[in-house]
Parts: C-alpha cells; sequence; structure tokens
C-alpha cells in the first residue's frame, strides 16, 4: 500500500512524500534523509505522528516511530 502524507521536518519545513511498508512501528518514505533526522507524519485516517530516520539510501529512508508524549 502507498499513501500519500504530510511530512513536517525538524525545522518546519512541510513537504508531500509518498508512505509505504506502513507497520505498526514505522513506514518507508520517500525524500532525502540524514539518519538520526526527527520527522512528523500527518497520516491520513490515523493523524501526526513522530518518527526517527533509521536507514536512508538513494531517494527513500525508513522511519521508525517513536512514542507521542502529551505535556
Amino acid at each position: 500500500v502507498q499513501l500519500e502524507a504530510d511530512l513536517i521536518q525538524a525545522d518546519g519545513t512541510t513537504s508531500q512524500t509518498i508512505v509505504s511498508d506502513l507497520s505498526l512501528e514505522g513506514c518507508r518514505v520517500v525524500g532525502w534523509f540524514l539518519i538520526g533526522d526527527e520527522v512528523k507524519l500527518r497520516l491520513p485516517r490515523i493523524g501526526e505522528v513522530r518518527g526517527r530516520v533509521r536507514w536512508a539510501m538513494n531517494g527513500s529512508a525508513g522511519v521508525r516511530f517513536l512514542p507521542n508524549v502529551e505535556g
């Protein structure tokens, strides 16, 4: 399954990305990232989730979701 989502980088920059390989732990996104980058994704029907880039190669990256912390 592939879906479009908004991606918000740590500096506040927002862009569109394609999300695939979605699971409870993370997903793959299209774009150029560095390992360790923190991002937020606005996923349809799910809402906003935080994540950290765990791998990046050739215009795609693996994002592991982080717990949402209230406060």
